[in-house]
C-alpha cells in the first residue's frame, strides 16, 4: 500500500504553495521540509512526496520514496 503525501503544515493542500523542497546531489534526491494529515502513512510501504524542485510549465516533479534512512512516520492519532 502507498500513499500521497501533498499537504505541508505552513501551505495546506495548495501545491503551488508547497515549501518542501528536495535537491539532487548525485544520483540522491535530499528531501527537506515536513508533511502532515497523510492517511496511513504508518501501515503503508512507500510513500508519493509531492515536493519544489525544478519549476517546469508551473508543474513540480512526484518523487516517489521508499521509507529509507532519514525519514519516518510522525505521531500517530486517533
Amino acid at each position: 500500500m502507498g500513499v500521497v503525501a501533498v499537504t505541508d503544515p505552513s501551505g495546506g493542500s495548495d501545491v503551488a504553495g508547497i515549501k518542501t523542497s528536495a535537491k539532487l546531489e548525485g544520483d540522491n534526491y535530499i528531501l527537506n521540509g515536513r508533511k502532515c494529515f497523510i492517511t496511513n502513512s504508518h501501515f503503508s510501504d512507500f510513500w508519493v512526496v509531492i515536493a519544489r524542485t525544478e519549476k517546469v510549465a508551473g508543474v513540480y516533479r512526484l518523487l516517489l520514496l521508499k521509507r529509507i534512512s532519514g525519514s519516518q512516520a510522525g505521531e500517530e492519532r486517533e
